[in-house]
């Protein structure tokens, strides 16, 4: 497995860092968390030879999310946003309909320091929801994980 790092410095400098730059600055936008999930997810297609090969993507995969978990997620967000529902069991989202800017118990809502301020209407990946709790991830958290390790890795 070969890289090919000015292909994906390219790619995350024209296309990547602006998408995901445009959806830090309006993190209410479910379409550009959408978008920027899935321009960060193909960063290793440019990077890495042979990426479509089953089993040089399975390996790459496994030592990405093994580097950076939140990769995986933004992986089934990009997965969600083309296919709707994935049925992988090993997929934390199920549905395209999970990623959603849900308005998470703010400040004045909840127990003194659980709540907070704008994130209460910023883009979520809603996981489960039991009684009155709501188990979630933050997209904008998980997009500037990836892209901070992206940007590690590709000046490395």
């Amino acid at each position: 497995m070969t890289e090919n790092k000015t292909s994906a410095i390219k790619f995350y400098n024209e296309i990547v860092k602006p998408t995901v730059d445009d959806f830090l600055h309006e993190r209410t936008s479910i379409r550009k968390g959408f978008l920027a999930a899935i321009v960060i997810n193909h960063i290793k297609d440019y990077l890495y030879d042979n990426y479509g090969k089953k089993d040089i993507k399975t390996k790459i995969n496994a030592s990405l999310y093994a580097e950076c978990p939140h990769l995986n997620t933004i992986s089934d967000i990009c997965n969600a946003a083309k296919h709707h529902v994935l049925s992988n069991k090993r997929s934390v989202i199920k549905s395209s309909e999970q990623v959603s800017q849900t308005n998470i118990p703010s400040l004045f809502e909840v127990p003194f320091g659980e709540g907070g301020f704008s994130e209460a209407s910023e883009v979520f990946i809603v996981l489960d929801k039991t009684n009155e709790n709501i188990h979630y991830y933050h997209l904008p958290t998980i997009v500037t994980s990836a892209v901070n390790f992206w940007e590690t890795k590709l000046n490395q």
